[in-house]
C-alpha cells in the first residue's frame, strides 16, 4: 500500500514537472499578435499601438493615412488568424476620412511575421453612387453591421510584414 502511493506520488510530480517545464505551451505574445508596425512590398503599412490607438500609413516615411483609437476588437489580444477591429476616427489624415466616425479594419492569415489586412472600402464601378471608399458609420453597431465582406466591403486585402 505504501509503495502504491509513492509510486503514485512519483507519477504525479512527473506529470506535474512535464507540464511546468514543456516549452511548446502556446503562449499570448507581441511576436504572435497584430500588434505592432507592419509594412507592405509596396511601402504602405499600419501599426497597432500599445495604447490601442490604430494607424495607417500612406508609406514608409509614415505619412498618416488615418488614424483612430480602438473601440472594439473581436479577438481582445489580437492573436486570432483572423478577426476585425472597430476604430473611431482621429486623425482624418491623407484620406479624410470624418473625425468622430467609426470604421472597421480586418485581417486574416496572421502568423508572427505575416497577415492579410483591408480596411472597409466598397468600389462597385466607376461613378456607382454605391461605391464607398470612407466607409465609416456614425455608432459602432452600425460599422459592425454594415462594414462587411457580404454586403460588399474588404474586396481584396493586402500582404503586410512585421517589422
Amino acid at each position: 500500500m505504501f509503495k502504491r502511493r509513492i509510486f503514485s506520488f512519483g507519477v504525479f510530480v512527473a506529470l506535474l514537472l512535464s507540464i511546468v517545464s514543456c516549452p511548446n505551451l502556446p503562449t499570448s505574445s507581441a511576436e504572435a499578435s497584430l500588434s505592432g508596425y507592419w509594412i507592405s512590398a509596396f511601402g504602405d503599412g499600419f501599426s497597432i499601438s500599445d495604447s490601442n490607438v490604430y494607424t495607417q500609413y500612406d508609406n514608409a516615411a509614415k505619412d498618416v493615412s488615418f488614424a483612430g483609437d480602438i473601440v472594439k476588437k473581436s479577438d481582445e489580444n489580437l492573436v486570432d488568424s483572423e478577426g476585425y477591429i472597430v476604430i473611431e476616427i482621429t486623425n482624418a489624415g491623407t484620406w479624410g476620412k470624418t473625425v468622430g466616425k467609426f470604421h472597421v479594419i480586418r485581417w486574416k492569415e496572421l502568423t508572427d511575421n505575416k497577415c492579410k489586412q483591408a480596411c472597409a472600402a466598397k468600389f462597385v464601378g466607376t461613378n456607382d453612387p454605391e461605391n464607398d471608399f470612407e466607409a465609416v458609420r456614425d455608432t459602432v453597431e452600425l460599422a459592425e453591421t454594415e462594414l462587411t465582406e457580404s454586403n460588399g466591403y474588404f474586396g481584396s486585402y493586402g500582404d503586410y510584414e512585421r517589422q
